[in-house]
């Protein structure tokens, strides 16, 4: 499965991967204008973007599902997210899908899939670049952050910045702290590292 940030994962023989880069723009309309013609009415002019490489915006969860789905029979995979038990093909309205475990197409990542990869192999480091800091020696921010209210633009961005704007992370992944929120597939607990003595706030 493949997941999205919207990030994607792919699991397959290989097993799991995550998208290098957030879904852009560009691709999102590209999965969309297929995904319209092919059953999924509902993503009609959904989604926003800055630019054709900046990432993807103003997607619903549920959204988010039926597009990884889109993608994946796009690409002739097994789409992860079904209606129902029966194996319908999840294409429109907003329910609670139910997950197709043996799919090898795209999906969201758990949240604590998506936090992994985010700490890109630092596990006990605020930011996934490693130190405390938010800038570099040269006063470069490392991450479209928005850290000072009402200076929007400190970074270069005013909105958000392309996908791969900044330096990966230990694991190649990019933005994978600040530039856009990501969804995950699981439910939001709001204090879910309530017990972390180190209260990560990625």
């Amino acid at each position: 499965m493949k997941i999205i940030e919207l990030s994607i994962i792919l699991t397959s023989k290989l097993g799991k991967t995550l998208a290098k880069y957030e879904v852009t723009w560009e691709e999102w309309q590209d999965v969309r204008a297929w995904a319209i013609l092919n059953g999924y009415s509902d993503l009609a002019n959904v989604g926003e973007g800055r630019g054709p490489k900046h990432p993807v915006t103003n997607v619903s969860w549920y959204n988010a599902l039926k597009w990884c789905n889109a993608k994946s029979e796009k690409e002739n995979l097994t789409p992860v997210y079904q209606s129902n038990v029966s194996g319908i093909t999840y294409r429109m309205g907003e329910i609670n899908p139910v997950t197709r475990s043996s799919a090898n197409g795209y999906r969201l990542p758990s949240e604590s899939e998506w936090e992994w990869a985010a700490r890109g192999g630092r596990a006990s480091a605020k930011y996934p670049w490693g130190n405390p800091y938010l800038s570099n020696a040269k006063g470069c921010l490392l991450a479209n952050f928005k850290p000072h209210r009402g200076n929007y633009d400190a970074d270069g961005y005013e909105y958000t910045a392309p996908a791969n704007a900044y330096s990966a992370n230990d694991y190649g992944l990019y933005n994978m702290a600040g530039n856009v929120a990501e969804w995950c597939e699981d439910a939001f607990v709001e204090n879910a590292n309530g017990n972390d003595p180190n209260n990560f706030d990625l």
